[in-house]
């Protein structure tokens, strides 16, 4: 089952892989968390009062409430696993409202979608998208996942999958609560949710990945931008 998953990120093409195998409605660790990325501000040291003052200020005004006491970068390479291989490629900082960071690739747009939602799309393909949820503290995951899958229950042209969140290929996503893989045969769409612990607070990401040939550029940077989720402090609690 692993090695299906990592087929996954670089491919989706689920339902083939779950024939061979026997087998939801979010970026990648670079080896650093973003949230200890900082911003060289590269301003020249000044020992006048007026100017000292104004430099606290500043800093006052750029700090990240809730995460580190340093400033997240405007932008960073994070790490894109296509071809068998990881590849770097430039990110930047997006802000949710709903209280939380992430990285988003060139060719993906970050938007505001329903209330305490994100979702970040594909420029190319806008039916490959993730929705990014920041969950209140005493959400119950495990009435959560009961209702997605119950959801489904009944119609025989879906196939639904509780699948153990270490089978998954990216690590972050190995503390998960759960991990459940909706394969729709009619629409040939796969939806992947994912309720997974992030620097400290609940996020549910939703993965939306039709089985398309663009799956295989696609897909594995939706779930790069994903793992790059951080919490600020703001918004839900």
């Amino acid at each position: 089952m692993k090695a299906y998953y990592k087929v996954l990120a670089t491919t989706v093409l689920l339902s083939s892989l779950l024939v061979a195998c026997g087998s939801t409605e979010s970026g990648t660790t670079n080896g650093s968390a973003p949230a200890n990325t900082e911003v060289d501000s590269n301003k020249p040291e000044d020992k006048t009062n007026d100017k000292s003052s104004k430099e606290t200020k500043e800093n006052k005004d750029t700090k990240t409430e809730g995460s580190s006491s340093q400033k997240l970068a405007a932008n960073i390479d994070i790490e894109v696993f296509v071809e068998g291989g990881n590849e770097l490629r430039p990110a930047t900082l997006s802000m949710s409202e709903n209280g939380y960071a992430v990285y988003v690739l060139e060719d993906f747009t970050f938007e505001a979608e329903e209330p305490n939602k994100d979702i970040i799309h594909s420029n190319f393909d806008p039916e490959y998208f993730v929705r990014i949820e920041k969950l209140d503290a005493e959400a119950n995951t495990e009435e959560m996942k009961k209702n997605i899958m119950s959801a489904y229950e009944g119609n025989k042209q879906i196939g639904i999958h509780d699948v153990p969140p270490t089978d998954l290929f990216i690590e972050e996503f190995h503390n998960a609560d759960f991990h459940i893989l909706i394969q729709d045969l009619q629409t040939k769409l796969d939806v992947i949710y994912i309720v997974s612990d992030m620097h400290g607070e609940k996020f549910q990401f939703t993965f939306f990945m039709p089985h398309k040939e663009a799956a295989e550029g696609v897909a594995p940077s939706l779930w790069a931008i994903a793992r790059t989720v951080i919490p600020t402090g703001d918004g839900l609690k």
